[in-house]
């Protein structure tokens, strides 16, 4: 009973934010929501669909969307300046995550940059008084520098040339960069994935073994597959090449799931979910902070399809770093290593 309980409240911030006229916000829990609505990344879209319901909002509420909206003001000029500053000095660059927050801006600041890239760890202290954290194995591993900005309340993730838990998706990441694009996000202009990169890449941390879905995901995915503007065809190639073909048809999977529980209709097109819909993965519940599959077996039997999978695609050092997961998980602690949110997201 607890975890139906547990579970009323984001799946009925979930259906505000899709548009079903059946949720009502004089259901929600107001002094639970502030901190739902931060741990789920989605203060200021929530606030935007309350705020177009003509709901009435509780102080605390309101209290609450204006300090993430005065954060997400500040992240934004951090990516400005950080983006600029890329451009002059000829650094390509991707922002992982802005395009699918946006307008609001997540936990931390994920850069991809090229392997080869140099000079950008000087840039960043020429341009702000930072000072990245003590590398881990696991960021050895991964390709990562993490730069803690607390005066701009986040922390810059630098990915250098490699995705991935243990950095397994370099060419993905290859990939990624060559088909990056320019959006504007208000005054900011900056390089972001293609959309089907994006979706991609939402289901990077399932190799894991660990898949969970936080509320924002849910949303952008759906809010993504109804716009119809995705190539499933190149998603498919782009999944099949990389070896992310088990972890795209989980997430896929997953997000159908949920919409077909809240909103009583599927949401992937008989076509599309028979390509990439491929197994049955197991139930969702909302569970500590996401929507997790609930079996273990299922988890364990995404680790090897995913194993099964790079080999397919002759990535042979993926094979490499995603066998050497258990080991390093088991010397960090696998609830550290593999947790899909926090500081440092996995993308």
């Amino acid at each position: 009973m607890s975890t139906y309980l547990d579970a009323m409240q984001p799946s009925l911030v979930l259906r505000l934010l899709l548009g079903d006229c059946r949720a009502d916000p004089k259901d929600l829990e107001w002094s639970a929501l502030p901190v739902l609505a931060e741990r789920q990344r989605v203060p200021l879209r929530l606030a935007e669909c309350l705020e177009s319901r003509n709901a009435m909002v509780s102080p605390r509420f309101t209290e609450a969307t204006a300090q993430a909206h005065a954060r997400a003001e500040r992240v934004l000029v951090l990516l400005a300046r950080v983006a600029d500053a890329c451009d002059q000095h000829g650094i390509p660059y991707v922002a992982l995550k802005i395009a699918r927050d946006f307008p609001d801006v997540g936990g931390d600041m994920d850069l991809l940059v090229s392997g080869a890239a140099s000079g950008l760890e000087r840039v960043l202290r020429d341009l702000l008084p930072v000072v990245p954290r003590r590398r881990s194995l696991h960021h050895h591993l991964a390709g990562t520098e993490v730069y803690p900005v607390p005066e701009y309340g986040t922390v810059v993730d630098v990915h250098h040339g490699r995705l991935g838990q243990l950095g397994e998706h370099a060419r993905y990441a290859a990939l990624l960069l060559s088909r990056r694009r320019r959006a504007d996000f208000g005054a900011i202009s900056c390089f972001i994935p293609s959309l089907e990169d994006q979706l991609v890449q939402q289901a990077l941390s399932y190799g894991a073994g660990r898949p969970a879905v936080r509320l924002a995901d849910a949303y952008w995915t759906i809010s993504t597959v109804r716009g119809g503007r995705l190539d499933w065809e190149l998603l498919l190639d782009t999944a099949r090449a990389t070896g992310l073909l088990p972890a795209l048809s989980c997430h896929l999977s997953c997000v159908e799931q949920l919409h077909q529980r809240l909103l009583g209709r599927p949401l992937l097109e008989p076509e599309v979910r028979r390509r990439l819909v491929q197994h049955r993965w197991g139930r969702m519940e909302f569970r500590r902070g996401s929507f997790r599959l609930t079996a273990p077996r299922a988890r364990a039997g995404l680790f090897f399809r995913q194993l099964q999978a790079e080999l397919k695609s002759g990535d042979w050092a993926a094979v490499g770093r995603l066998c050497l997961l258990p080991v390093v998980a088991a010397s960090v602690g696998w609830h550290r290593l593999a947790r899909p949110f926090g500081p440092g997201d996995v993308t």
